[in-house]
């Protein structure tokens, strides 16, 4: 049909005849003229070829506007491959010097196009013919291409919006784009307005469902970019811009690989699947009943939480919702940006919402506090820290009082489970204000961190919240605490599970623990100080300690036991009057205990370079092994050393290597006055060398005094000299001993 001699066609029930016909399956292209499609009808256009589609404002100036009804734009050549096709604003006669301008206005109805829709195509600036397109869709739906057939392959292609070479504008602001992607010309100018429309995918799409074009761009606008993915996953490469929101919805995955910057009010995703692997900075972010996903390496993403209402949410805006957010790579911020309430994040504010944050690389951090299930019992709060870093608050502005709290973890009134299986978690303190159903902190290898000093007793103000039904938990990876430079009180127990990794103290500031505590693992105390607040506070279950060199374990006063271990630090008592340390098993010691630190060997000892600067009661056995090589010594001195009954002191496995650049090895020292008591218990005590073992041990009538120049008396039991202390010695290699006594004593 050629260009008729009315400039406006119109669909209506007084044109009976032209009704008829556009109710057909006639062949009907359009070139200028104004087609208004109005009426509550079916219209059928046939498009059997690129040369055969369906024209509007090619080479000339036309419109299509449809406003009721359906258009189906078919190919009705079954024999044909060549799907039906809409060419808008394209130049098709190569007629120099003209323009062609085309616009689609839908604003209700439908329009459905088997094909393509070719956009501003085909501009020759060499013959000075342009090409424009302007597709306007404030309501009704547009949907593009044939179920099963979709392609962006070849000519032709089956559900794609094909931009040219020219300029097209598409202002999406209301109804419904259906389709499966978008190709075109990088020698193109395109812009799309998200504006209200709802775009739905028709299949699975990761390539070019947006297209991917320097000269393309998507700005939302004031009305949002709504995504309804319909069960399909789709990626969308290139960066949305613009000062509207952004709103997903719907089964399936929208993705956004581009760094975005778009800073509407919400991202908000209430169905299906949102994953990042781009950057979005300048928008809010909200997920219920939905999942997202952000693994994004190397990008960095802000999100604005102004206040309450305006935090980062999870699980909120419905009841009995299930979210969650997973984060694989990236970093997060949340942060407020206008100078007032500091960002934070809440899980399952609403009733029966249930929710997961998960952690599993990269770093989350926010300037304010993390808030889980906070005002309904029947909310649900899980927080899976596996690797990566979750970093709560501002250096120099943290807080728990008031609101906003800062650095905090703060629990509401739900149940919530805290899976600290690794990575680094960074906070200023535990806090509630509310009772809680059930909290429970699963300490599994996490390295928790403090921020600031939080050494203060109120209970609610611990480093580690202590409040009824509020759980802490240790499990096979154990309970790891950095206090970097920072001195921090936890006051709640740390109760032990079945193989549990124990507790692992590091930083060079002072955790103080005050809990009756009953971890099973060992307890490594690799920096800083380990202050004990209560006599169990040291679990007794502990397997061993070990206090690393340049470590302090600080009684402060209490009486714990150790099962065994080695103490290459220091072991002291910051408190008045005495500390007992009992070892229930063997304990190698290689440096000083403080003042006031009384030890009790209830099995065995193992000391190399031990100081006891308090009483050494020997209950069980006194053993230590070691090899002395080139000038090392190896000694034991102690105050005061009480043996008890069936007590025995032995060195097993001793070996002196290169025994001739040795003079004197020194083995103990007992440094107290001599008293009857002392002498007495010389009698019954025998000092035995034989081979590479040397023992003190008794035999209930002698002993072998061996003092002065190294001699052996001829009688047992010949008396005790004046010198001032007992010293076992070794000389050489021929393991000649001898005791001296300087005015010291030990007690039986």
């Amino acid at each position: 049909m050629k260009r008729s001699s009315f400039k406006k066609i119109r669909t209506s029930i007084t044109c009976s005849a032209l009704a008829l016909l556009l109710s057909s399956s006639a062949a009907m292209p359009v070139l200028a003229a104004d087609t208004v499609y109005d009426q509550d009808t079916v219209t059928n256009l046939n498009a059997d070829g690129y040369g055969a589609s369906v024209k509007v404002g090619c080479n000339e100036t036309g419109a299509m506007t449809v406003s009721a009804g359906t258009v189906n734009i078919k190919n009705s050549n079954s024999s044909s491959a060549s799907y039906g096709s809409l060419s808008l604003g394209t130049n098709i006669s190569e007629v120099a010097n003209t323009q062609a301008n085309g616009t689609l206005n839908i604003t209700g109805g439908t329009v459905q196009v088997d094909g393509r829709i070719l956009i501003a195509a085909n501009a020759r600036p060499n013959k000075s013919i342009t090409a424009a397109a302007t597709l306007n869709l404030s309501g009704g739906t547009l949907s593009l291409g044939v179920p099963g057939k979709y392609t962006t392959s070849g000519d032709p292609a089956c559900g794609v919006l094909w931009f040219g070479n020219g300029t097209a504008t598409l202002n999406l602001n209301g109804g419904t784009l259906q389709y499966y992607g978008m190709l075109g010309h990088n020698d193109g100018k395109y812009t799309v307005n998200l504006n209200g429309t709802t775009i739905k995918p028709v299949a699975n799409n990761d390539s070019n469902f947006f297209l991917n074009s320097a000269n393309a761009s998507y700005v939302i606008k004031s009305g949002g970019a709504k995504f309804d993915t319909n069960g399909f996953n789709v990626t969308i490469a290139q960066p949305l811009t613009g000062t509207g929101k952004l709103e997903k919805w719907g089964a399936g995955t929208l993705t956004l690989s581009g760094d975005s910057t778009y800073s509407g009010d919400w991202t908000a995703i209430s169905g299906g699947t949102f994953k990042l692997t781009g950057s979005l900075n300048g928008t809010k972010f909200r997920v219920y009943n939905a999942d997202a996903v952000i693994d994004a390496p190397g990008k960095t993403s802000t999100f604005h939480a102004d206040s309450w209402n305006d935090s980062f949410q999870l699980g909120t805006m419905a009841n009995n919702t299930v979210s969650s957010l997973t984060i694989k790579a990236g970093t997060v911020n949340v942060k407020n940006t206008s100078g007032g309430a500091y960002g934070s994040i809440v899980l399952s504010s609403w009733s029966g919402a249930n929710s997961t944050l998960t952690i599993d690389g990269g770093m989350l951090h926010t300037d304010g506090r993390l808030i889980t299930a906070p005002n309904n019992t029947n909310s649900r709060a899980t927080i899976n820290l596996k690797s990566g870093t979750l970093d709560l608050g501002i250096p120099g502005k943290y807080t728990v009082d008031g609101d906003p709290a800062c650095g905090v973890i703060w629990l509401g009134d739900g149940t919530q489970t805290f899976n600290l299986d690794g990575g680094t978690l960074n906070m200023f303190a535990v806090k509630t204000t509310n009772n809680t159903v059930g909290t429970t902190f699963n300490l599994n290898g996490t390295e928790i961190c403090a921020v600031a000093d939080m050494n203060t007793a109120s209970a609610q103000h611990g480093f580690l919240l202590k409040k009824d039904k509020v759980v802490y938990s240790v499990k096979e990876g154990g309970a790891k605490f950095n206090t970097k430079e920072f001195d921090v009180l936890i006051t709640p127990n740390l109760d032990g599970s079945a193989n549990d990794g124990g507790l692992t103290k590091l930083g060079n500031g002072t955790l103080t623990l005050s809990g009756e505590n009953t971890w099973n693992g060992p307890t490594n105390v690799t920096a800083g100080t380990l202050k004990l607040g209560a006599d169990k506070a040291l679990s007794a279950n502990s397997q061993a300690i070990a206090v690393a060199d340049g470590a302090v374990l600080d009684l402060a006063g209490t009486n714990p036991a150790v099962n065994a271990g080695t103490v290459s630090g220091t072991i002291r008592n910051s408190a008045s009057g005495t500390s007992m340390l009992t070892l229930n098993a063997p304990v190698k010691f290689s440096a000083s205990t403080g003042t006031g630190v009384n030890v009790k060997a209830m099995e065995k000892f193992t000391p190399a370079n031990a100081q006891i600067d308090g009483t050494l009661e020997i209950v069980g056995d006194l053993n230590w092994d070691f090899s002395l090589l080139n000038t090392e010594t190896a000694l034991l001195t102690a105050n005061e050393i009480i043996w008890g009954n069936d007590a025995e002191m032995s060195a097993e496995n001793f070996v002196l290597e290169n025994a001739a650049e040795y003079d004197l090895v020194k083995l103990l020292e007992l440094e107290e006055t001599p008293s009857s008591e002392f002498t007495a218990a010389l009698g019954d005590f025998l000092l035995d060398i034989s081979g590479d073992l040397l023992s003190l041990g008794q035999n209930g009538s002698s002993f072998f005094a061996v003092y002065g120049a190294p001699s052996i008396p001829s009688e047992p039991g010949s008396g005790v000299p004046e010198p001032s202390a007992w010293i076992l010695l070794v000389l050489g290699t021929i393991g000649l001993a001898y005791a001296k006594r300087f005015d010291k004593t030990a007690k039986n």
